[in-house]
């Protein structure tokens, strides 16, 4: 996702202490009802935890910026809701989740600051009703490799934001976040930098590690080892690595003349309920409105229904279990 975006790193965890997600609190009793003073925020810190296995589908909240690419193609496939405003079409999105049976919508998210971070402070409150939950994919470690210190003032920050967030997934009581690999960097250098940093007392999320491709395999015998290692392959109908299950109906990028993968909703169908018979800790699907990609499950004109979910998310219905 090509977005211009600044990480904010460092800063005092005052600025955090009011946000779009909360209000400032001393005390459990300022907040009232069943929310609580977390780390100076009123949340509903008792909402209870999902078990696994979860299911999760990247879920893209920069609409109506993206129909377009710099070069000026579009996707090749329709929204059934046409080029909508992603925040207008929440209310739709949020019903398709809950009918395919998708526990949890992972955002791209480029650190504190950037245009990811502003929708997703308004997405987040504006879903609260919803028993989805919402947890980042973070990007800027595709392009920057922080360390040492700076990584442990980030991962600080990551905890404090997130935490007393209502419907941010948990893991463990901790906030989730998988970050996304450079795929030029060797995957134990990765887990290094990353479960080091996040070990120290200030930080303490729930991470998540993409192996990158510059070590296919071997990730389990790394030094060490994250909370969970999650794979997907958007030109692979499933792909089983790691702590994850993903699948993909296909996948036609809009700068392409002919799919990586082709769609098929009979084979998705024989994914689907291998989806569900996985084990594995995350069942992931990618996507669900990339539409850039061509990877989308939700709705189209191309595979609409009459129930009005389309083909692939009454596919996913068929084959899955709410929480």
């Amino acid at each position: 996702m090509a977005v211009a975006a600044g990480l904010v790193l460092g800063a005092c965890y005052d600025r955090l202490s009011i946000d779009p997600h909360g209000f400032a609190c001393a005390t459990s009793e300022q907040c009232g009802g069943a929310l609580a003073c977390v780390r100076g925020r009123c949340g509903d810190a008792h909402r209870a935890e999902l078990t696994d296995p979860v299911r999760a589908a990247f879920f893209r909240l920069d609409y109506p910026f993206s129909w377009k690419s710099p070069g000026g193609a579009s996707p090749h496939q329709t929204p059934s809701l046409g080029h909508y405003t992603a925040l207008d079409a929440l209310p739709q999105h949020l019903r398709m989740f809950e009918w395919a049976h998708l526990d949890v919508a992972l955002t791209y998210w480029w650190g504190n600051g950037s245009p990811t971070d502003s929708a997703l402070s308004r997405f987040m409150p504006a879903a609260e009703h919803s028993d989805v939950r919402w947890a980042v994919v973070y990007m800027r470690e595709t392009a920057d490799h922080p360390s040492g210190t700076e990584l442990i003032r980030f991962l600080a920050d990551v905890r404090v934001k997130f935490s007393a967030v209502p419907n941010y997934y948990r893991v463990g009581g901790k906030p989730f976040l998988y970050v996304m690999s450079d795929p030029r960097a060797p995957t134990c250098e990765l887990a290094d930098r990353w479960v080091t940093a996040n070990a120290n007392k200030e930080a303490g999320v729930y991470l998540a590690l993409r192996p990158s491709s510059a070590m296919d395999g071997g990730f389990s015998a790394c030094p060490s080892q994250p909370g969970a290692w999650l794979d997907f392959d958007e030109g692979q109908p499933e792909l089983a690595r790691g702590d994850s299950f993903s699948v993909s109906p296909g996948a036609f990028d809009w700068n392409a003349a002919t799919p990586e993968l082709e769609r098929d909703p009979t084979r998705f169908e024989l994914n689907a309920a291998h989806l569900a018979a996985s084990s594995a800790k995350l069942q992931l699907v990618s996507s669900f409105n990339d539409w850039s990609s061509g990877t989308a499950v939700e709705s189209a004109v191309e595979w609409s229904t009459d129930g009005g979910f389309g083909r692939y998310l009454d596919i996913l219905h068929q084959h899955g279990n709410s929480q």
